[in-house]
């Protein structure tokens, strides 16, 4: 029970960020009689989350035998004291990584709401700015560089395996008992980044994004780089085509379900990333430059694929930017690094 209480009160905030962000979602379910936030999605969630978490105690634990190579091992592991700090510890996060679960589908319905409340009609504005910064079209100015379909599979592939940091990355981040300042900055800016740039600034800034342009919007400007990612995917699979065809079906026959939703501006795949990389530099080099080298892979294989125009990737940037340093000096001035450890 004390461990609990510990939880409770070290990570009080970002629980409080995360029911009260489920609950608001619930009620805008209930309002307009949306599917979705059901007890499977919480499940569905919560195994996915363990499955990271199993997945990294095995590896961790393996290395730890293979190095020490005790003589019965398992009398070794009930002794350890690293081992009972990381248990006690695991125990003490578990009361935020259940709200979490909350957190992520509800996020997932209010997503497949862009659009609902007002019309995508930003397209067109951020197409020229596209424009405006590169000469033309962004897609176009990366074609000849990495437009090789060998290269097009490459970063198909590393898109998808994004969903790495939510349900890896991320669990490992708030199971981390290093820098405790750092660790509340990064929990905070990682439901911020969701909350502010992926539903206000998403709802606001509403826009589908090249692939979706025609067949939403009705304009064939991207006709081009459909064509050769149709192409691409007839000598590699291009699992992403299949992505947004499951996505572009869906809204037009208006479901609203978890794991829905089309929204291009700003880019939450680049955001994540970026919030990474920023976390990354503050803990090693080498992790700072691993994150910031995948973020870049991001966010050219976010125009490269179809999904987003640059100018999405930049806003996401900026915009997650502005949340890692303002949760930081909050973080610093507030009674949160005195939490119980």
């Amino acid at each position: 029970m004390n461990l609990i209480v510990a939880g409770l009160k070290r990570d009080r905030l970002p629980i409080a960020i995360c029911l009260l962000f489920a609950a608001g979602t619930g009620l805008v379910r209930n309002y307009y009689n949306l599917p979705g936030l059901g007890f499977n999605s919480f499940l569905t969630n919560a195994i996915l989350v363990a499955s990271g978490i199993f997945i990294c105690g095995v590896f961790w634990l393996g290395r730890m035998l293979a190095v020490d190579r005790p003589d019965r091992p398992l009398a070794y592991l009930n002794t350890n004291s690293e081992v009972e700090a990381v248990m006690r510890n695991t125990v003490k996060t578990l009361m935020l990584i259940l709200p979490v679960c909350l957190f992520l589908p509800s996020f997932g319905l209010l997503k497949s709401l862009v659009g609902f409340f007002q019309p995508y009609a930003w397209d067109a504005l951020f197409i020229r700015w596209d424009v405006m910064i590169h000469g033309q079209d962004a897609w176009l100015l990366l074609q000849p560089l990495i437009g090789y379909p060998i290269v097009t599979f490459f970063f198909a592939i590393a898109y998808q395996l994004w969903i790495f940091f939510l349900y890896f990355a991320f669990p490992l981040v708030c199971l981390w008992r290093g820098n405790r300042e750092l660790r509340q900055q990064m929990i905070i800016s990682f439901l911020s980044c969701w909350i502010i740039i992926g539903v206000a600034m998403a709802n606001w800034l509403a826009s589908v994004g090249p692939c979706f342009l025609e067949p939403m919007i009705g304009d064939p400007r991207f006709q081009d780089q459909m064509a050769y990612l149709a192409t691409v995917n007839d000598q590699y699979p291009l699992f992403v085509l299949d992505v947004q065809k499951e996505l572009l079906d869906s809204h037009l026959v208006g479901n609203h379900g978890l794991g829905r939703g089309i929204s291009a501006m700003p880019s939450m795949h680049v955001s994540v990333a970026f919030l990474f990389a920023l976390f990354g530099w503050h803990v090693s080099r080498w992790l700072g430059i691993i994150a910031t080298i995948y973020c870049v892979v991001i966010l050219l294989g976010s125009v490269h694929l179809g999904y987003h125009y640059a100018v999405d990737g930049y806003v996401a940037i900026v915009a997650t930017f502005i949340i890692w340093i303002t949760t930081g000096l909050f973080v610093k001035n507030s009674i949160l690094k005195t939490s119980a450890p």
